[in-house]
This record gives C-alpha cells, sequence and structure tokens, in this order.
C-alpha cells in the first residue's frame, strides 16, 4: 500500500501541487478564482490529506526509526499534510458566491 500511496503521490498529488502553487501565486483580476479550480482543489485536497494520513502513521509508529529520523521524516512529509488542508480551507471559503451576486 505504500509503495501504491508513493506512486499516487508522484503521479498525481506532486504535479496538481506544483499547478496549484502558480494559479495561487496569479491572483486574478476579479479576485476569485474559478469554480474549476475551486473544484478541483477540493478534490486533490481530500485525496492527499487521507493518503497523508497512513503514511504519517507508518512513520510515527516505526520502532526501528529514533526519534530524531522520525522528527526529520515528519518535517519532510507534514508539508503535504499542511498544505492540502489550507488549499481545502482556503477553496472551501472562497466560494463562487461572490461571482453570482454580483451577475
Amino acid at each position: 500500500w505504500f509503495q501504491c500511496l508513493v506512486w499516487l503521490e508522484l503521479l498525481c498529488q506532486l504535479p496538481f501541487f506544483v499547478w496549484a502553487c502558480q494559479m495561487l501565486w496569479q491572483v486574478p483580476a476579479s479576485g476569485s478564482y474559478p469554480d474549476k479550480f475551486r473544484n478541483a482543489c477540493i478534490a486533490y485536497s481530500g485525496h492527499a490529506s487521507t493518503s497523508m494520513i497512513p503514511i504519517l502513521a507508518t512513520l510515527c509508529t516505526n520502532e526501528q526509526a529514533s526519534l530524531a529520523e522520525r522528527g526529520m521524516i515528519l518535517s519532510v512529509y507534514l508539508p503535504y499534510l499542511i498544505f492540502p488542508v489550507a488549499l481545502m480551507s482556503f477553496a472551501v471559503s472562497s466560494s463562487g458566491d461572490e461571482n453570482k451576486k454580483q451577475a
């Protein structure tokens, strides 16, 4: 299962992560991101967050690794949980309702 999640991470999550960062860096003139981007962010965030839970749990419960090694590995993997959760919060809170009210 671990190898499967790593492949999903490399083939799906990493490219989306780069694209999402680029989209977030470029603030649209309207001040609101398209619904397509927000919906993709929600789907990505749900998948990335739930796939990180077993990875982090496995890393934290690995008795062969020292506390320092676990801390170092967690410091590498934790952003892959924090970014999707923050992105989910952003996507949900910036709904397209503002655009519909103005139209």
